[in-house]
């Protein structure tokens, strides 16, 4: 026991705790993330946006959509309103009577690949980009389901609040491209016969004025068109966003979101 150095020691214990503390930031952002992909999927965005989100940094951004306010308001309505088409078509086609609690039409399933992520050394924020295996279905407007296939890429910032990491912004980035499929289980057999054609709109809602000032809506420097962001013969591949490097702690000129004020 004489022989034990007590400094060196308590600075391996010491470092040995920094080191849990930062795995233990990787696994909650990672939960974080999926999380996200999980509500998605089951289309809880109330519960995703309460547990996941920031709530206090008010260049929080999603689809173009900012504020923490912003961001919930678009997601839950937005979504809201896509399931609401979908169930006026199901309802009318395959002769049920479902209500909103029975979220259906509209799937998507985000499956994440792993991640490079970033953690800064004072532990406050952090950066992410995932390749993502993307499948989604909804129904068109004669009740026969649309399935889409992807791969992709997505980035997306993180803070921490209160001890917990949460979702600070979040986007898809170009890179990824389509791919074709056919849906074993379409319901075809509850259809009505007609020929497939007037491709619906997804029910994309317009917003008043009032609903557009609590968007926030803002504009990022770079901002890629959808035929940009599949894949193309003459569409070059796109180091969007850079890798994260490791830093000391947050400078927003870092940020995978650079806006346009």
């Amino acid at each position: 026991m004489e022989n034990i150095n007590t400094e060196a020691l308590l600075k391996r214990i010491e470092k040995l705790e920094e080191d849990a503390a930062r795995a233990d930031d990787y696994r909650e952002i990672c939960n974080c993330m999926a999380g996200h992909c999980f509500c998605y999927n089951s289309h809880d965005q109330a519960y995703e946006i309460e547990t996941f989100w920031t709530k206090e940094k008010q260049d929080a951004y999603y689809n173009g959509n900012t504020t923490p306010e912003g961001v919930a308001y678009y997601y839950i309505n937005n979504t809201k309103a896509l399931r609401a088409k979908q169930r006026e078509i199901v309802n009318r086609v395959y002769d049920m009577e479902l209500t909103e609690e029975d979220k259906v039409g509209y799937r998507v399933v985000n499956m994440l690949g792993t991640p490079f992520i970033e953690i800064a050394k004072d532990r406050q924020t952090a950066q992410g980009v995932w390749m993502t295996f993307n499948v989604l279905c909804h129904v068109d407007n004669d009740g026969k389901p649309q399935p889409s296939v992807s791969v992709g890429k997505i980035c997306a910032e993180f803070c921490r609040e209160n001890g917990k990491w949460k979702l600070w912004r979040f986007r898809g980035c170009p890179g990824g491209f389509d791919l074709d499929v056919k849906l074993s289980n379409d319901g075809t057999d509850k259809a009505s016969d007609d020929a497939d054609k007037n491709k619906m709109n997804f029910g994309l809602p317009k917003f008043t004025e009032e609903e557009e000032k609590i968007l926030n809506k803002r504009r990022i420097t770079k901002e890629y068109a959808l035929y940009e962001m599949g894949y193309q013969p003459w569409n070059p591949a796109v180091a969007d966003p850079p890798l994260p490097m490791p830093y000391d702690t947050w400078d927003d000129s870092q940020s995978f979101f650079q806006f346009i004020d």
